[in-house]
């Protein structure tokens, strides 16, 4: 008997989730590229054991803040009264506009955007060249 069934909440079950992350900078996310088939193949692949992390599968196509994201877990050990359980958790890190990073309570993503727009206004000021296609040509031509 599961410890659900031993507290009188009945049979243990459980609750498979599928749940999906959009890559469609990468991907064409209207095409019909699964089939029936690729589903039978994954599910004859399951396995206990670890997954795969990082930029493998789903995670291939992630971004987070303005960076690569990827694929990644963590697990805990939590107690329920005489009960011990593992807590896990499998996230796809996909989310996040650059300017929106803050880690340790510092807006990083902002100041990394202002340090941007200075570069790029100073890099705009001190172009020695005309900004069009011709004077570019012209300035990477050889001087001799």
């Amino acid at each position: 008997m599961g410890a659900r069934a031993s507290r009188g909440h009945g049979p243990e079950w459980l609750l498979p989730v599928v749940t999906e992350t959009w890559d469609g900078h990468l991907n064409d996310i209207h095409g019909p590229a699964v089939r029936p088939g690729h589903a039978a193949e994954a599910i004859e692949a399951a396995a206990s054991g670890p997954v795969a992390e990082g930029c493998v599968g789903g995670g291939t196509g992630m971004r987070c803040y303005g960076f690569k994201g990827g694929a990644g877990t963590a697990s805990r050990r939590v107690a329920y009264g005489e009960d011990r359980y593992t807590v896990g958790a499998y996230v796809q890190a996909n989310f996040g506009a650059p300017d929106e990073l803050v880690v340790a309570g510092v807006p990083v993503g902002r100041e990394r955007a202002a340090e941007r727009e200075a570069a790029r206004a100073g890099a705009a000021q001190e172009a020695p060249w005309p900004r069009k296609p011709t004077g570019f040509r012209r300035a990477q031509a050889p001087s001799w």
